[in-house]
């Protein structure tokens, strides 16, 4: 009788499913994700810095810098009349005549007259105003921010009238008629008495008073 002995049969190997990830690939894949994260990455270093002495150069700049950007500069106004003095005084004179114009000049803020025209102007870095019809001392002020300039100006009426005849008929002294030219001077002739004008009136002339006013 012949005996034969049972062959042992071997376990197969296992093959992974597909689709999913063998445990030695998902291993070499987490591996090559760390190395590329530390070539993007690499290690955080903490850089060393050293403190200077107080009151070193660089805190004395960075302070003027600071210094600077807080709090603007005073504004400065320069300003000069539209008309000459007939007699050749300065543009740039603070006393002008009534009704005269003058161009305020500084840098971009606000604007404002107490008396005369325009009252205010909200943003500009020109002003361009109007004396009123009376004699008057007006501030003119520019603000920049919490900085401010001002100028005062000394308005002046006409203290005396003068008239040159011009044509070459023969009046009464004192007398006026039809035909008469005349050439009006006002005094003083220090300021500009361009923007007044002369009316006609009945009666005596010294008792006639203008009542407008563009300084309300």
């Amino acid at each position: 009788m012949k005996s034969f002995a049972e062959k042992t049969k071997r376990p197969k190997p296992s093959r992974p499913r597909a689709g999913l990830p063998s445990h030695s690939g998902s291993l070499m894949a987490d591996r090559q994700n760390a190395a590329v994260r530390q070539i993007l990455h690499g290690p955080r270093l903490q850089p060393k810095l050293k403190v200077g002495e107080p009151d070193d150069i660089y805190e004395r700049e960075a302070d003027g810098v600071g210094d600077g950007v807080k709090e603007p500069a005073k504004p400065v106004i320069t300003h000069e009349t539209n008309t000459p003095a007939p007699d050749g005084t300065d543009d740039t004179r603070t006393e002008v005549g009534v009704g005269e114009k003058v161009t305020f000049r500084g840098i971009k803020g606000k604007w404002s007259a107490t008396k005369g025209l325009p009252k205010t102007l909200e943003e500009g870095a020109e002003f361009i105003w109007t004396a009123p019809n009376r004699a008057a001392d007006v501030t003119i002020k520019l603000q920049v921010r919490n900085k401010e300039a001002t100028v005062l100006m000394k308005v002046i009426e006409p203290v005396k009238i003068t008239a040159d005849k011009n044509s070459s008929m023969t009046f009464e002294v004192g007398l006026a008629a039809a035909g008469m030219e005349l050439t009006f001077n006002y005094h003083p002739k220090k300021v500009s008495f361009g923007n007044v004008k002369a009316k006609e009136v009945s009666g005596n002339a010294e008792l006639y008073t203008d009542t407008s006013d563009n300084s309300a």
